[in-house]
């Protein structure tokens, strides 16, 4: 029988491009965390890695092919604490890429004065993206979402006190903070979502004696 050879050997010398995160943001309707990223147009890529960040150790959290640009990591607990995620591609000989950003979503807290009536919103500032500025979202009773601020002082602090007549006694207030990308007008990132209930206390306006005993 014949035997085949060949002098010719393929080595892969193609660097898979270095891959990033768009952003990471809240899923309103799960109230997870979900990783977005731009496809990466390298020819030999074989898929992604999405790892979270633990002080300089980078934790695989996850691996796709390359169909995927999206993630959503159900054991997160967004409302609870923050998390900050990473991201790599690599080709079918699982030459990885250097991972290079990481980004971490805002986390909100909201705290209501029953006497002047007002919301007190602080929140984390956003890391992955340079933020244009914070929007503040608003919502009653479960209704649709409206704009209540644009905040700019994107250096901080990031607190912001409100009173809105919209607001009655007994709602069920829900805030939320979207950071907006400085880089590209259509990347956003939104927070977790927090409730309060809305409970005024009425202040007496009139005071008055109504008896007095004179004792000799």
């Amino acid at each position: 029988n014949p035997t085949l050879s060949s002098d010719t050997l393929t080595i892969d010398l193609t660097q898979t491009a270095a891959q990033f995160i768009d952003s990471v943001s809240v899923d309103p309707i799960n109230g997870k965390y979900i990783i977005g990223w731009k496809t990466n147009t390298s020819p030999d890529l074989a898929g992604y890695k999405i790892y979270t960040v633990s002080g300089t150790n980078n934790i695989l959290l996850a691996d796709f092919d390359n169909a995927t640009n999206q993630f959503t990591d159900y054991s997160s607990t967004p409302s609870v604490s923050t998390k900050t995620y990473s991201i790599a591609a690599y080709d079918s000989c699982n030459n990885i890429t250097a991972i290079i950003d990481k980004h971490t979503p805002v986390k909100v807290s909201v705290s209501f004065d029953s006497c002047s009536h007002s919301f007190t919103l602080t929140w984390s500032g956003y890391i992955g993206f340079p933020v244009a500025k914070y929007q503040i979202f608003a919502s009653i009773n479960g209704g649709p979402s409206f704009n209540e601020k644009d905040f700019l002082n994107v250096a901080g602090p990031l607190k912001y006190t409100l009173t809105d007549t919209a607001f009655h006694d007994g709602d069920n207030a829900c805030f939320f903070i979207r950071a907006r990308s400085a880089n590209n007008a259509s990347v956003s990132s939104s927070s977790n979502i927090e409730c309060i209930p809305v409970k005024f206390i009425s202040l007496a306006t009139i005071n008055y004696i109504s008896q007095v005993n004179v004792i000799n």
